[in-house]
This record gives structure tokens, sequence and C-alpha cells, in this order.
């Protein structure tokens, strides 16, 4: 769960704050209503109101909504804000607003990646029940890439982190497991030895299956060893209104992830690589699934398949809950 200080970080990446508030000064008009899923401390909020909302329904199950109470208090728009503490799923229009549907449904619930708990599911539901038909939903559309990518260092911290400190013991069993995890990370472009790969978009206008899948056939540029792909998205907020978070683009708060292959490969250029993702909602968490085919001409030179369902360690007592 988030705490004071993340959501001090969001609101200073400066990039990502002025791209919502050009996004919402576009849709926001005197008198409108309002939907903030996902409040936080109420940036989003305290945007519509300067911009002339009349009423906005701020909604965060996080306790930083007591915070944004007094924000709003102090900015002097407590009569034009009420708040919702619990989960959007769980808010109904209110009654005293005439169960009045929102003009506008504003919303960042993104981790690293858009794909994290119930973000989608929880903004297609908001959609469906609290947006009015014609309403602006902001963001509009996620577009998701990938490329292929050389650096040893960033693999070796997260396929085998203990590598210095090991002190000649065998951790062959730990390193099983982290060969199929991935991580936040930022790389250069000079480290990508591929071209930037679209591999699946999600538009919110459409999100009901949270599932999100894709695969991309992209071609090594140079001679290199390739430790991984990075992956990351750029968001399209309203028309003309984006945020990009390439790694030749500013780096914003959510950062890029780092997926390891199972093994680094020797690539020569011209060598494909065919690359597929499978981001898969089980019970609050996804169950990321990649493969990986190394090709020269015809040749399949390896293949493999990666899954965050084998980095689980699996207790005897956790299997025995899940018995009979």
């Amino acid at each position: 769960m988030y705490g004071l200080l993340d959501y001090g970080k969001m609101m200073a990446d400066g990039p990502r704050r002025i791209a919502y508030e050009e996004a919402l000064r576009q849709v926001v008009t005197p008198g409108c209503r309002v939907l903030d899923v996902g409040c936080g401390l109420g940036i989003f909020t305290l945007m519509a109101c300067r911009l002339g909302a009349a009423r906005v329904d701020a909604v965060e199950p996080n306790p930083c909504i007591e915070v944004a109470r007094q924000i709003i208090r102090d900015n002097g728009y407590q009569d034009r804000v009420h708040f919702f503490p619990g989960r959007s799923r769980d808010f109904q229009p209110p009654e005293e607003a005439g169960g009045a549907l929102a003009d506008v449904l504003v919303a960042d619930l993104r981790s690293v990646l858009p794909m994290a708990g119930h973000h989608l599911p929880s903004l297609d539901d908001a959609r469906r029940r609290l947006l009015r038909a014609g309403g602006v939903m902001i963001p509009r559309r996620d577009s998701l890439w990938l490329a292929v990518v050389e650096d040893a260092v960033l693999y070796a911290r997260q396929v085998r982190p203990w590598q210095d400190g090991a002190a000649g013991f065998d951790f062959s069993a730990a390193e099983q497991l982290t060969r199929h995890g991935w991580c936040k990370a930022r790389l250069a472009p000079e480290r990508l030895l591929t071209t930037a790969a679209r591999w699946a978009v999600i538009d919110y206008a459409d999100c009901g299956v949270p599932d999100v899948r894709g695969g991309v056939e992209s071609e090594v540029q140079r001679t290199a060893t390739a430790h991984g792909m990075v992956v990351w998205f750029d968001t399209e907020l309203i028309a003309g209104v984006s945020l990009s978070n390439a790694p030749d683009r500013p780096e914003l708060i959510y950062g890029s992830a780092f997926f390891p292959f199972l093994n680094p490969l020797e690539v020569r250029q011209g060598d494909r690589l065919h690359l597929h993702i499978d981001a898969t909602l089980v019970g609050e968490e996804y169950v990321w699934t990649w493969t990986t085919e190394h090709r020269r001409g015809d040749d399949e030179l390896s293949s493999f398949r990666q899954s965050t369902f084998f980095s689980q360690i699996l207790t005897p007592r956790r299997l025995a809950s899940r018995g009979p």
C-alpha cells in the first residue's frame, strides 16, 4: 500500500502531472461532475476544482484519504468535493447529487505496468456504471512496447543478487526461482539490441477482460549478448495529450520492467527473436509468462518459457491449504 512519500513522488513527476493537468483542462468545464478514482492526496481533484468542476467524487481505499480531506479543506474546495473511503466497485452515484453520473472519469492506477492488481477491471466497472454516455475517460489507451537488451549488470542483479556475497557456497536452488521473476529497471537506449515493438494495446473504453497478451518478432541490430527484454508503456490520456516512458524519453515515476532470459543469448546481427508475453490475472495478482525463441536463418538455436508462477516459494503448509 502506498505511503505519503509515494504519493509525493508521483506528484513530483513533472511530465506526468503536467500531462494529466492538460488533459483535464481540455475536458473539465464549469459545472461538470468529475470522478477521481484512486485520488491519493487529491491532486487531480484539486485540478478539477480549479478548472471549475461543480462536484468531484474522490474515491480512495488508502487511509491517505483522511489527509486528502484536510488538503481539500486547506485549499477551500470542501463544498465541492465528496470523499468515498473505499474501492470504486463499492461506490454508488450519490443520492444527494440525484444519482447523476460523472462527465469526466480520471484515474492513474498503474504500477510499473498497467497490469497491476485489479486496475483494469476496476476502471472498466467505473466506466460502465459511473460515467455518463458520451463522458470522457482519462486515460484513453495504453500501448505496451518491448525491446531486447544487453545489460550484464542488471541481469546479475535480478537473477543472482547474492553473487558477490555467496562466500563460495552454492545458491543455485534460489537462482532457479529468480530466473522466473522480473524487476523495475531503467535502461539507456544504447542498451537496446532491437527496435521497439508494440506487443499489446489496452483500450480503456473496453477493458473488461483483464488479461493482456501479445507477441512480436524482432531482428537483432548488432552482435552482442542479449540478457532479456525491457517493457514499457505509452499512454494517450485524451486526443493530443500523451505520456511516454520509452528508454529515449525522460524517465517517469513508473519506471519500466526488465524480464530476464532464462540464459543469456549470444546473438548476431540479423538473428531473429520471437517473443511472447502473457499477463493473466489470478486472484489479486498477475501471473506473467514470457517465451523466447532464438532463430538464425531457418535454424532455431534455443527456446525457453518462463513464468512468475515458477518463482513462487511453495511451502508444504501452503500446498496443504489448497488441497481438498
